[in-house]
């Protein structure tokens, strides 16, 4: 299958358990899955603490408990949709700390206000039932989430080569992704 740049991107939605084996996949349940063009991976994580900022990110624990795979999420992006009232509207990049690979990646992670978030739940679960492969995303237009995808694709808050597979500009060679 050969990816290029789409603006009528596919969307994929699928319960982020999927992506783990035995007893660790049920810690996952909640967390949805949302691939854009078969690349681009956004992750929405109910209920997860944030670090406060200046602080390190979490530590490299093992993954034992539900907080714990929501914060890996987080870590493991690369962009995350989060609830959060009081930060609704921004955005924030956080890293593991070194010497974890992941450090030198910043994940992306969004704040909507909790009644959105659940909306938007609510329509991937609506979504993912429907679903036998991926949709183009003027045909999920109906569903908010849809519309704050296609939103986020555009928002500039992506990695530029993202953006790129997603219709947008593609980067220039002086922007340093090439």
């Amino acid at each position: 299958m050969k990816v290029g740049a789409n603006p009528d991107f596919p969307v994929f939605v699928q319960p982020e358990s999927t992506q783990h084996d035995g007893a660790e996949a049920a810690l996952f349940d909640g967390v949805f899955r949302v691939t854009l063009n078969h690349f681009v991976v956004v992750l929405f994580v109910p209920d997860v603490p944030l670090p406060p900022r200046g602080a390190p990110a979490f530590p490299g624990e093992p993954i034992t408990t539900p907080a714990r795979a929501r914060q890996s999420c987080l870590l493991d992006g690369p962009y995350c949709i989060v609830a959060d009232d009081a930060l609704a509207g921004t955005s924030r990049r956080i890293s593991a700390p070194p010497p974890s690979l992941l450090a030198e990646v910043p994940s992306v992670v969004c704040f909507v206000g909790r009644q959105e978030f659940a909306r938007y739940v609510d329509e991937l679960e609506r979504i993912e039932d429907l679903q036998y492969g991926p949709a183009p995303v003027t045909r999920l237009r109906p569903y908010r989430v849809a519309r704050y995808l296609q939103w986020l694709a555009a928002s500039g808050q992506l990695d530029p080569t993202h953006t790129a597979f997603l219709g947008g500009p593609r980067p220039s060679p002086d922007s340093g992704h090439q």
